[in-house]
């Protein structure tokens, strides 16, 4: 994974190709496994694999139009200035879109045999903003700046989460005593969030001050900077766990331990990327003020 990832990253940045597309792919297929690991987690019975060969389709075409920005200039030449909807109002009609969608394919198909369509549409819409949306903020990301500034940001918000979080659970294996989340998460300690959180603070300065500058060319921070990668730092560590939280949350209401199989020791792909999904959103407004120090280029 961390391969795939890192050569990913490389030729993103130095493929020649419009910001965004090596990643894109890959965004788009992560996207894909979790939503479909979500949604058997909230059937509550195996739904028929039409139902989920659905469920793909809908959500790759809502991914597809939420990340329009970074495809329109392979078929249409660059993405315009001027466009009324901007970059992040595809998002927002992307989800309009799903879900009317939805909407309709139960109108039309309509039994009055069958029960629970309320729930399913329910289930389906949720499925496109988490996980499809809170991903497709990392796409705004990336279109963000100058040069690698975008990509230097995605990287950062993957950095200083998974650091956090093995901070947490080495911390917590180490000293953990008090339940932060007794009732969600059993195995979640406070001492093990104080040592994700100063793991994460450790993770965003360096990242900023040092690999960020080498491997993107963006401005070292300095003075006042280095502050304002702390406080993002803070910000992503903060969301990074209510997003891990939230996803025990629907686990514990699923009543299983993992998301699925797909990756042994780790759980599920949506057990993998739950604390990116929160973390994407938040970083996306803290680029937009510029609280990394970086100064966008």
């Amino acid at each position: 994974m961390i391969s795939i990832a890192v050569a990913a990253v490389a030729f993103d940045q130095q493929g020649g190709a419009p910001p965004g597309v090596w990643l894109l792919p890959i965004a788009l297929a992560v996207n894909v496994m979790a939503a479909d690991e979500l949604y058997l987690l909230l059937a509550g019975q195996r739904p028929p694999l039409s139902q989920r060969w659905q469920n793909v389709g809908v959500t790759t075409a809502t991914f597809a139009v939420a990340s329009l920005p970074i495809w329109y200039p392979l078929i249409a030449g660059p993405y315009p200035a001027d466009c009324p909807v901007g970059r992040a109002g595809w998002l927002g009609l992307s989800l309009v879109a799903g879900s009317l969608l939805w909407f309709l394919h139960e109108v039309y198909w309509f039994n009055p045999k069958e029960s629970g369509r309320a729930a399913r549409i329910a289930v389906r819409v949720l499925l496109l903003v988490y996980p499809t949306l809170l991903l497709a903020t990392a796409v705004l990301i990336r279109q963000m700046g100058e040069a690698s500034y975008g990509l230097s940001m995605v990287v950062s918000v993957i950095a200083v989460s998974k650091m956090s979080d093995s901070g947490a659970y080495f911390g917590g294996r180490r000293w953990g005593r008090r339940p932060l989340a007794p009732a969600l998460s059993p195995k979640k300690t406070v001492e093990g969030a104080v040592a994700g959180m100063i793991t994460g603070l450790v993770a965003s300065w360096v990242y900023f001050a040092w690999i960020a500058p080498a491997c993107f060319g963006t401005r070292p921070i300095t003075g006042v900077a280095s502050w304002r990668s702390l406080a993002y730092g803070v910000a992503i560590v903060l969301a990074a766990m209510a997003g891990d939280l939230f996803e025990s949350l629907l686990k514990r209401d699923a009543q299983i331990k993992d998301s699925s199989a797909w990756l042994p020791g780790l759980g599920g792909i949506l057990d993998t990327i739950d604390s990116l999904l929160f973390a994407f959103p938040v970083a996306y407004a803290l680029t937009v003020l510029d609280w990394s120090g970086t100064g966008g280029q």
